[in-house]
C-alpha cells in the first residue's frame, strides 16, 4: 500500500515547474486555456500560482480554465480572506486523489462574489500535464488501485464489525432451549435439501407452473439442447425468465407470421446452435425460420444439426444449395422458403433476444399494420468472451443520416406490402445487400420505424466486419454504388464519395448556380462583431449568387453608419432600416424577407464568423431538395467546441437540447455522428438556410409569441408540419460569439418573457413533449 502511493507521488513530482502568471479580468466572465496560458510542455509537473483583479466591482466573478485531455490538476487552494470564494470541476471525474481528465476537455471555474475593484486574490493549483500513453496509463492504474486497496481495506473494517456483531446474535440463539431441543428435525430437513430428487422435484414444478406439462415433456427429451442454449451468450438488455412467461401468456392478436432469413455459409457449429436456439426462445411463436445453406462439402455437420432440428420443430425450413450463390444468392434462396407476412433478415452467427418478435409484433400493431420498415437497437459481442464490447443505440429514422451509412442494419424487420413494392435482396451488392435493399424500401415505405430496445447481437469474430471494419473492403464499394442508384431514383443529380476514416458516405450533390441566397444579418451597434461577419463572407464563400442584407435596428454608434456608406460600394450588400421601439427579432427577420428577392434567405447572426470557403454550397445543396425544411450549420464556441450542431425538441422535458454540446469540434461523436449529415427536430437561427416560398407559406417567424426566443424552433416544427426534414451538415462550419450582438439579459423582465414564451410553446407543440425527440435515443445520454 505505502509503495504504490509513494510511485504515485514520484511520478506526481517528476521534472517539476515552478510558474506565475498574473491575470487583470476585465468583465464578469472569462476563459483560458491552461496550455496555451503556460505552454506546459508534455511530462511537466508544474506548481502554477496566479492573482486575479478585477477593474471593476461585481457581484459574481467567474474565471473557466480549460485544459487538454491527459491533464491531472490537484492541490486547488485559494489564499486569501476573502470568503466567498470557490472553485467547481465543471468537466471530467472528480477523486479524492484530486482532479483526473481523461477523454474530454477539462475545465475548472474559480467563482469569486462581491469582489471588490482592484482587489488581488492569489490561487495556487499543481498541475500534470502528460502526452506520454506509458506514463498516464501508469498513473491511472497506479491510482486506481491505491483506491481499490484503501476501499478493500474500508470494506474489511466494516465487515469485521458486522461479523462481531453477528457471531454475538449467533452464540445467544445456539445457547437457547428451543435451539437445543430441534437438533434431530434439523438434520433430517438439511437431508431432504441436498437430495438430488427434492432438487428435481422443484426444477420440475417450476416448469409445469410457468409453462405447462408439455413444456416439462419437451425439456426432459432435449437435455442437451437444454445444455447447450445455458452456456450460449446473454446480453444484459435480454429480458428474464419472469418477464418472458409474461410475453408468453399475454391475451394479445398473434395474426402476424414472422418469416427469420437466415444465409448459412460454412458456419461453425457453436455459432449455428446459438442463432437456431436464439429463433426457438421468441416469447412470440407465430413464425417461421427459413435457412438456405451455401457451405461446401467439409460442412456437412450443418445438415445434420440442422435436421435434429427439423425433427422437433415444424417451423424449420431449410434448402441445400447445390452451389454457394454468395450472401445475396443464399438470401434470395432462403427468402424463396417464406410465406409470412413480414420477413426478419438474421445473419447466421448473429443472435435475436428473447423478445424480439414480440416487440416487433407491438409495433405492428401500434402503427395499424403500415409499418413497413423497423429496425431495433443492436449490441455487439466478443465471440470468445461473450462479453459486449459496444451498443449501438440508434435515433429514429434520419434519412440523410441513412445516406450517409447504413446505421440502421440489425434488427431489420420488412412488411410483405413493402417487398412487393421494391422487391427484394438483389444479387451484386455482397456486404451491402441489406443497405441497397433498404435504401429502395425507404424510398416507399409508409412508415418507417425504430424501437428503442436492443434486440440483437452481432457477433464480432476474426473476419468480420463488427470486428474490424476494413476486413470487407468490396462491401462499401457496393455500399457506393448502391447510394449512387438510390439518388438518382428520387431524381437527385451528384457524386458519391466513400470516407474510410469513419466508413461512411458523402453525398456531393449538384446545385443550381443561379439560385439567389439573400443573407438577412439583423444588428445593432456592434461594429467589430459585424464587420467579422461582413469579412469572413466576403472572403470565404465561394458561391457567387448571394445577397447580403444588413437589418438595421436602432444602432447609436456613428460608426456603425460610416461603416454601412464604407461597403455600400458592394453591389451585393445593402442596408435596411428597421425601427421600432422594442426589440422583436422575430419582426426583423419577416420585414427583411418581405423585401427580398432571394430564392432563398439564409438568417445569420453579426456575431459568426466563417470557416470554410464552400459553407453556402454545402448547406445550399440540401436546401434545394423538396423534402428539406430549415439546414443549419455545425457553431464553436471560440475556444473550439461545439455550440450547436442540431437541436432536439423534448428531451428530458427541456424545450430545446443541443446534441452534443461543449464537445471539442475534433471529435467525431457516438457512431462518427458528428462528422455526417444528420437530421434534426430544429436548428438555430443563428444560421438557417430556408426557401423564401417555404418560410413564407408557415407565416415565417412568430412575431407575437416568440419576440425574441424560440422562434427559430417554432419555424422549424411549422416546416415538419409540412413534411420537412430540418438538417444539419457538418460542411458548413462558423465560430459563433454567442449573445455578442445582445449582451446576456438576464433582467427580471427577460425571465418573465422567457417563462411565458416557454409556457405558450409547451402549449402549442405539447406532441413533441409527449413523444419526445426521435432524433436521440434516450439510452443515449447528451
Amino acid at each position: 500500500m505505502d509503495s504504490i502511493k509513494n510511485e504515485i507521488y514520484e511520478l506526481q513530482e517528476s521534472k517539476a515547474l515552478n510558474m506565475n502568471c498574473i491575470i487583470f479580468m476585465l468583465n464578469e466572465n472569462h476563459q483560458y486555456d491552461f496550455y496555451n496560458l503556460l505552454n506546459i510542455k508534455y511530462n511537466y509537473r508544474c506548481n502554477f500560482e496566479f492573482e486575479i483583479m478585477c477593474e471593476l466591482s461585481y457581484p459574481e466573478i467567474k474565471l473557466v480554465f480549460n485544459g487538454l485531455s491527459s491533464v491531472i490538476i490537484k492541490n486547488f487552494a485559494i489564499f486569501d480572506n476573502q470568503k466567498e470564494c470557490s472553485f467547481m470541476f465543471l468537466n471530467g471525474v472528480a477523486g479524492s486523489e484530486g482532479q483526473l481528465f481523461n477523454n474530454e476537455i477539462p475545465q475548472v471555474q474559480f467563482i469569486c462574489k462581491n469582489l471588490d475593484s482592484c482587489k488581488k486574490i492569489k490561487i495556487s493549483m499543481d498541475i500534470i500535464s502528460n502526452g506520454s500513453t506509458e506514463f498516464m496509463e501508469k498513473y491511472i492504474f497506479l491510482s486506481e488501485s491505491y483506491k481499490a486497496l484503501q476501499g478493500i481495506i474500508n470494506t474489511l473494517q466494516q465487515e469485521t464489525h458486522m461479523l462481531a456483531q453477528y457471531k454475538e446474535k449467533y452464540e445467544s440463539v445456539t445457547e437457547s432451549t428451543i435451539w437445543k431441543s430441534t437438533k434431530g428435525l434439523r438434520l433430517l430437513l438439511d437431508k431432504f435439501k441436498t437430495s438430488h430428487y427434492t432438487r428435481l422435484l422443484y426444477k420440475s414444478l417450476i416448469v409445469l407452473k410457468n409453462e405447462g406439462f408439455h413444456s416439462a415433456i419437451q425439456r426432459l427429451k432435449n437435455r442437451e439442447r437444454i445444455k447447450v442454449m445455458n452456456t450460449a451468450f446473454v446480453g444484459e438488455y435480454d429480458i428474464d425468465e419472469g418477464e418472458a412467461n409474461v410475453q408468453i401468456n399475454k391475451q394479445m392478436k398473434r395474426d402476424i407470421k414472422f418469416s427469420i432469413i437466415v444465409p448459412l455459409y460454412n458456419t461453425k457449429k457453436e455459432h449455428l446452435i446459438e442463432m437456431i436456439e436464439s429463433v426457438l426462445k421468441q416469447t412470440y411463436g407465430n413464425y417461421e425460420l427459413c435457412l438456405a445453406d451455401g457451405s461446401d462439402k467439409g460442412h456437412d455437420y450443418i445438415n445434420k444439426i440442422i435436421k435434429n432440428y427439423r425433427n422437433q420443430y415444424d417451423n424449420i425450413k431449410y434448402i441445400k444449395i447445390s452451389k454457394n450463390k454468395g450472401i445475396s444468392g443464399n438470401t434470395i434462396e432462403a427468402f424463396k422458403l417464406a410465406n409470412g407476412d413480414f420477413f426478419v433478415l438474421l445473419d447466421h452467427d448473429d443472435i435475436l433476444t428473447r423478445n424480439a418478435l414480440f416487440e416487433l409484433v407491438n409495433v405492428i400493431h401500434t402503427n395499424q399494420y403500415e409499418a413497413d420498415f423497423i429496425y431495433s437497437d443492436r449490441g455487439i459481442f466478443d465471440d470468445g468472451s461473450k462479453e459486449v464490447l459496444a451498443y449501438h443505440f440508434l435515433p429514429g429514422f434520419s434519412p440523410d443520416f441513412m445516406r450517409a451509412c447504413n446505421y440502421a442494419s440489425h434488427l431489420n424487420a420488412f412488411s410483405k406490402y413493402i417487398i412487393e413494392q421494391v422487391g427484394f435482396i438483389r444479387e451484386g451488392y455482397d456486404g451491402s445487400q441489406d443497405y441497397e435493399f433498404e435504401l429502395r424500401v425507404m424510398e416507399k415505405a409508409r412508415r418507417v420505424i425504430h424501437i428503442n430496445k436492443v434486440l440483437y447481437y452481432c457477433r464480432a469474430c476474426e473476419g468480420s466486419v463488427a470486428l474490424d471494419p476494413t476486413s470487407k473492403m468490396y462491401a462499401y464499394e457496393a455500399g457506393k454504388k448502391a447510394i449512387e442508384e438510390h439518388i438518382a431514383r428520387i431524381g437527385h443529380k451528384g457524386k458519391v464519395e466513400f470516407l474510410k476514416d469513419t466508413f461512411s458516405y458523402r453525398i456531393h450533390y449538384d446545385i443550381n448556380q443561379a439560385d439567389l441566397v439573400d443573407i438577412i444579418i439583423p444588428n445593432k451597434n456592434h461594429l467589430a462583431d459585424l464587420k467579422r461577419c461582413i469579412n469572413s463572407i466576403l472572403n470565404k464563400t465561394s458561391y457567387k449568387n448571394y445577397m447580403v442584407t444588413i437589418v438595421e435596428n436602432n444602432s447609436s454608434e456613428k460608426e456603425v453608419f460610416e461603416y454601412y456608406d464604407e461597403i455600400s460600394k458592394y453591389a451585393n450588400i445593402r442596408v435596411l432600416r428597421f425601427e421600432i421601439n422594442e426589440f422583436n427579432f422575430s419582426a426583423i427577420n419577416n420585414y427583411a424577407v418581405s423585401m427580398s428577392d432571394g430564392k432563398y434567405v439564409l438568417f445569420l447572426n453579426n456575431d459568426i464568423e466563417i470557416i470554410n470557403n464552400d459553407w453556402l454550397n454545402e448547406m445550399l445543396m440540401f436546401a434545394q431538395r423538396d423534402d428539406v425544411g430549415a439546414v443549419g450549420a455545425k457553431l464553436y464556441y471560440p475556444n473550439d467546441t461545439n455550440q450547436h450542431v442540431g437541436l432536439l425538441v423534448g428531451l428530458g422535458g427541456h424545450i430545446a437540447s443541443h446534441y452534443d454540446y461543449g464537445k471539442n469540434k475534433n471529435e467525431t461523436g457516438y457512431m462518427h455522428r458528428l462528422t455526417m449529415p444528420q437530421n434534426y427536430d430544429a436548428v438555430t437561427a443563428a444560421c438557417l438556410l430556408v426557401k423564401k416560398d417555404d418560410f413564407v407559406l408557415v407565416d415565417g417567424f412568430d412575431t407575437v409569441n416568440f419576440k425574441i426566443g424560440l422562434n427559430d424552433v417554432d419555424l422549424c416544427l411549422k416546416l415538419r408540419e409540412l413534411g420537412k426534414y430540418n438538417i444539419v451538415t457538418p460542411y458548413a462550419e462558423m465560430y459563433h460569439y454567442e449573445s455578442a450582438s445582445r449582451g446576456r439579459d438576464d433582467s427580471g423582465e427577460a425571465k418573465k418573457r422567457f417563462e411565458k414564451e416557454t409556457m405558450l410553446f409547451r402549449e402549442k407543440w405539447n406532441k413533441y413533449f409527449d413523444l419526445g425527440s426521435e432524433y436521440i435515443n434516450p439510452n443515449y445520454k447528451i
